[in-house]
C-alpha cells in the first residue's frame, strides 16, 4: 500500500527524564530472556544499509541459543531490534494511550558505531525516546532539506509518516523506543490494510 507523505515538519521536544524514561536496564535484560517473546520471533538482527537477519527463522533453536546469538550480533556491532513491546510494562501502556491512536512499539539496542537502515520511510509517524546513550538522526523535510538531531535522554523526537529518515550510532552505545503511531488523517481502511476490491466468498 502506498501512503502519500504528510506535509509535516519533524520537531524535537525537551522533557524531564523521568518522563521519558519507560525501561531500567533490567527491564531489558529480562525482555532478552523472557521465553514468550522468543517464542514469538519478535527479535531481528540489522546488519547493515537496510539487511537484516531475521532470529523469527526456526534455524537458530531454542531460547539459549538464540539469545547467544543476539549476543554475538551485537558485539559484533549489529543493532538487535525487539518488535511489538507496546504491552511490556505499565510506563509503556500509559505513553501508547496518551497518543489516542493505534500505536505499535519496537526497541533498539546499538552499539557504538553500530550501521543500522539507511534511508527509509514510515508508514506511521515515529516518535522516538532515548532510554540510554544518544543517536543521531536524520531526516528530510517536505522542502527536501535534512534536518539532524542528536537525541539524547529527555528527548522526543517526532518524525511525521512517510518522511525519509536514518538513525546513525556514532561513538556512543545508545537504547531507544520507537513508537510508531497511526496519523489521524489516516481512514481506518488505511490503517488495517483494507483494499478495495471484489471478493466472491460469501459469509
Amino acid at each position: 500500500m502506498e501512503f502519500k507523505r504528510t506535509d509535516d515538519f519533524s520537531q524535537l521536544w525537551e522533557k524531564p527524564i523521568n518522563e521519558t524514561r519507560l525501561m531500567e536496564d533490567g527491564d531489558i535484560l529480562n525482555m532478552l530472556r523472557n521465553e514468550y517473546l522468543h517464542d514469538m520471533h519478535s527479535h531481528f538482527i540489522v546488519t547493515g544499509e537496510g539487511t537484516y537477519d531475521d532470529t523469527r527463522c526456526f534455524e537458530y533453536g531454542i531460547v539459549p541459543e538464540r539469545i547467544k546469538r543476539l549476543e554475538e550480533a551485537y558485539q559484533a556491532g549489529h543493532t538487535i531490534v525487539i518488535k511489538e513491546i507496546e504491552t511490556w510494562n505499565e510506563k509503556i501502556i500509559k505513553k501508547c494511550a496518551s497518543f489516542s491512536a493505534p500505536t505499535n512499539v519496537h526497541l533498539y539496542l546499538s552499539p557504538a558505531r553500530a550501521t543500522g537502515f539507511g534511508w527509509h520511510t514510515d508508514d506511521r509517524d515515529v516518535y522516538v525516546l532515548i532510554q540510554k546513550g544518544e543517536k543521531l538522526f536524520e531526516v528530510e523535510e517536505p522542502d527536501l532539506s535534512i534536518s539532524t538531531y542528536r537525541v539524547k535522554e529527555g528527548n522526543i523526537l517526532f518524525i511525521p509518516y512517510g518522511a525519509r529518515h536514518r538513525a546513525v550510532a556514532e561513538n556512543i552505545a545508545s537504547i531507544h523506543l520507537s513508537f510508531g503511531v497511526w496519523p489521524k488523517n489516516m481512514t481506518i481502511n488505511q490503517q488495517y490494510g483494507i483494499f478495495d476490491m471484489p471478493i466472491s466468498l460469501k459469509l
